[in-house]
């Protein structure tokens, strides 16, 4: 209800702003402002830009939502050596110890060198899909910039059922998408830039976002302060 009350106001005033000068008069912008806040804040979450670091965690978010978009740059310039895996970052609802439920890993992503080509990386890019780890192995140039999203949006069928849709997009091309039939609230979830359980990627990670999905998240919500 509020969400509708937040569109209403904000759809009204814009319109009233198009026609007379006097568009105060309509609303209170200061209202309107603070209900808008307050939305952005509950639905979405911009992260630091800058290198990755073994065990630095950089919020805990209160609550994931279901439907989700989750977006960053990438840039890796050299991994470890042999066949050790590299993280970039990862959520998680642990601290202690590191596995491959959806308690675990929430999305996560490491990198490791890829044998006899030292231009390329392997990916592990993992996220939690019908209640399991989902993973894909694409490989990736190194010393070059990447974009990767998770997503995950509902499709209503009729008035009664709703789908829910999981996809991942590699450098804007999607490279996975299924449905998913046990969507996951999750709450209090930590993220790292990197994780305590692996090393460190060397590298660097930017425009990294958390938004609900929904229109008024991804349409009006694009400058959400750091947190």
């Amino acid at each position: 209800m509020q969400f509708l009350l937040i569109l209403f106001f904000y759809s009204y005033s814009c319109l009233k702003l198009n026609e007379t000068n006097s568009a105060g008069q309509f609303v209170n912008f200061d209202t309107l402002d603070a209900l808008v806040e307050y939305q952005c804040r509950e639905c979405g979450h911009d992260f630091n830009d800058g290198g990755m670091e073994q065990g630095r965690m950089v919020t805990v978010m209160p609550l994931i939502h279901p439907v989700f978009k989750v977006n960053l740059e990438f840039y890796v310039w050299t991994v470890s050596s042999g066949s050790e895996w590299d993280n970039i970052f990862h959520f998680t609802r642990d601290t202690d110890k590191d596995g491959h439920t959806c308690t675990h890993r929430q999305f996560a992503l490491w990198v490791k060198a890829k044998p006899e080509d030292s231009r390329n990386l392997i990916t592990h890019i993992s996220a939690c899909v019908n209640g399991e780890e989902r993973v894909l192995n694409p490989v990736v140039s190194k010393d070059a910039l990447h974009t990767l999203e998770y997503g995950q949006y509902a499709s209503k069928i009729d008035s009664a059922d709703t789908t829910h849709h999981f996809y991942l997009k590699l450098d804007g091309e999607i490279i996975h998408e299924e449905l998913n039939t046990n969507p996951i609230t999750f709450q209090d979830v930590k993220v790292f830039v990197s994780d305590p359980w692996w090393p460190a990627a060397y590298g660097l990670i930017r425009n990294f976002k958390y938004r609900k999905y929904d229109d008024f998240c991804l349409n009006h919500c694009p400058g959400i302060p750091v947190m």
